[in-house]
């Protein structure tokens, strides 16, 4: 009877990405924050984006 392997399902780290507007002098801009799903609670900048509008 041959051996069957089960496929092996893998997956990233636990983690919180948040992302944060913030508006004001008529410009809008995004930041993005990520925390890992250990309790480190050592959250770190994902990126930013360019200014997205302006009024």
């Amino acid at each position: 009877m041959p051996v069957r392997l089960k496929p092996a399902y893998r997956s990233g780290p636990e983690r919180a990405v948040f992302n944060v507007g913030v508006e004001g002098c008529g410009k809008c801009t995004t930041y993005q924050v990520i925390c890992p799903g250990n309790s480190s609670k050592a959250c770190f900048d994902g990126g930013s984006r360019t200014e997205i509008r302006t009024d």
